[in-house]
């Protein structure tokens, strides 16, 4: 069995930072309203919750999730490469009206992971929070 890589909390939130920065996600916390501040709080937690219970890598721009025990059999202990999508991002999730953000949010995570918009609609809230995070930090920058 492939022993996990396990990080301090500290250690975890340099590496946030550093990818914020490999991916020019150019946003200062302080100039946001409070609640991106909190958005932007509640991915940074995820990431190092993912992070330091070994399910998270980064390498550069790229993060290697992988999917949690809580998310159903055949999803569960898969690995998923996260990209920076650039200007993909924003034209996968144009042309979805205001109610379906649900639609926006998984049409994201698919241009960031190269899964299909299926997959998303089948992780449990854990790993689906964790993608959605990912993408308000690029929608915010």
């Amino acid at each position: 069995m492939e022993e996990k890589l396990t990080v301090s909390k500290e250690q975890a939130i340099a590496e946030f930072d550093a990818w914020r920065e490999n991916c020019d996600l150019d946003f200062d916390e302080n100039d946001l309203p409070d609640d991106q501040k909190a958005l932007v709080d509640g991915c940074r937690r995820r990431f190092v919750k993912a992070m330091t219970g070994g399910r998270l890598v980064v390498d550069g721009e790229k993060l290697k999730y992988t999917i949690s025990d809580k998310s159903p059999d055949g999803f569960k202990g898969r690995e998923v490469e996260i990209k920076n999508p650039g200007a993909r991002l924003k034209f996968a999730m144009d042309g979805f009206k205001d109610n379906q953000q649900a639609e926006r949010e998984i049409a994201g995570m698919s241009a960031l992971t190269g899964q299909d918009v299926g997959f998303f609609r089948k992780l449990c809230m854990t790993d689906f929070n964790f993608f959605e995070g990912v993408i308000a930090l690029f929608m915010l920058s």
